[in-house]
């Protein structure tokens, strides 16, 4: 039965073959294994914490916005998967939809998830093999990010304690907790740290969308130079499936430099920069080979730019371009690299580095900016523009008050 992290599990009771993990089990009818081809990448040992369920929570309310269809509000939204108890006739399909928002009429909704069904499908095995006490179910092979169950084809009216929410997500140590006077800066702080929980799912996917994958930008820094070509290209999305095109793009292959770099600043430990030097300078080469003019034109990958910008209509609108936002990150990643060479002594390198962000930045030849280039907030926030040469705060109703310094 189909189960992957997009479409949900569907699970049918009927077909379960008690003994199937036993020895002495009959398997002469299962087909053959099929063998793939060995990744072209180094495998290295887990280093994060395992996934675990670490918490249930019981529905705060259950309601029936449209006949035969209970929407279970959990009051908290959560990454895991939801345990089901039901007793019907063998046969029975009962069906999950998970969602993190509800319609105007208070059904699930499942717009923001584009593609992904994020459904899970149990049929009921009925009297065969069933008990009195009914049956179970939970998925295997999936899990969703969601507050909101819609429930529907369940034998009679189900209620709170029918079905539980299961609370799934790496088991990460919490080192600290924080109490406060205000409850909206308790719920701010409590917000930020189930946002942690719901994100830290081994490879951090961001989303219960069809967008989930471990893209750089949330992937763990160790997996950088396992994944890196031999070229020194860094990959967007660590560990990558087969499935997914072997590319960079310009905001997220830098993940390999900006992450080593963020864990330099926030414990102050500079192991971390000559654990990743030779994969990041690697990186750096791959960027000069390709582009000898110091402007990112070549190998720019899906080529994402300024995802999802403010002024956009849809989601790829070129409202800044390409180019200036790849150009932009191959300078924030040179000034990066001189900061990080300084750090640990590599005062060559430090001098390098600082020369090849004056040589990328988009402030050439006259002395001038370039027309529009300071004028997008992904410049300003990667401090590519200078502030002499920013618009005023607040100018054009799109400055952001973390740049306007």
């Amino acid at each position: 039965m189909p189960s992957d992290i997009y479409g949900g599990e569907t699970y049918d009771a009927r077909l379960e073959q008690p003994g199937w993990d036993g020895p002495g089990f009959d398997d002469s009818g299962w087909p053959t294994v099929r063998i793939g081809e060995t990744p072209q990448t180094q495998l290295i040992a887990q280093t994060a914490p395992p996934l675990r369920p670490t918490r249930t929570l019981r529905a705060v309310s259950v309601t029936e916005p449209v006949p035969g269809r209970f929407v279970f509000d959990f009051g908290q939204n959560m990454p895991g998967w939801v345990k089901l108890r039901a007793t019907g006739p063998a046969g029975s399909c009962i069906t999950l939809r998970f969602a993190e928002l509800l319609n105007a009429d208070g059904t699930a909704d499942q717009s923001n998830l584009r593609r992904a069904e994020c459904t899970d499908r149990c049929i009921l095995r009925g009297e065969v093999g069933g008990d009195a006490a009914g049956e179970s179910f939970a998925p295997r092979f999936t899990y969703h990010g969601f507050r909101y169950v819609e429930v529907e084809g369940y034998p009679g009216t189900p209620t709170a304690d029918d079905i539980e929410a299961v609370i799934v997500h790496s088991d990460c140590r919490e080192t600290g907790d924080m109490t406060f006077a205000s409850p909206l800066l308790q719920r701010i702080w409590t917000n930020a740290l189930w946002s942690q929980r719901s994100n830290f799912f081994a490879a951090f996917p961001p989303t219960a969308r069809n967008a989930t994958s471990a893209w750089a930008g949330w992937a763990t820094f160790k997996c950088f130079w396992a994944a890196q070509r031999p070229d020194g290209a860094y990959p967007i999305v660590v560990p990558e499936p087969l499935s997914f095109p072997d590319v960079v793009t310009a905001g997220w292959s830098e993940a390999g430099i900006i992450l080593p770099h963020g864990l330099w600043q926030r414990y102050g430990d500079t192991a971390v920069i000559d654990e990743n030097w030779a994969a990041m300078e690697a990186w750096m080469d791959y960027l000069a080979r390709g582009n000898p003019d110091h402007i990112w034109r070549n190998d720019r990958g899906l080529d994402l730019g300024d995802w999802l910008s403010v002024d956009a209509i849809q989601p790829d609108d070129e409202t800044t371009p390409r180019i200036l936002c790849a150009t932009a990150y191959w300078a924030y990643s040179a000034q990066l690299m001189a900061q990080m060479a300084q750090a640990t002594g590599r005062d060559a390198d430090a001098a390098r580095y600082a020369a090849l962000r004056e040589a990328c930045w988009p402030m050439r030849g006259s002395g001038t900016p370039s027309p529009g280039c300071c004028s997008r907030p992904p410049i300003r926030h990667g401090a590519i523009c200078p502030a002499s040469a920013r618009p005023p705060c607040g100018s054009g109703g799109m400055a952001m008050s973390a740049t306007c310094r």
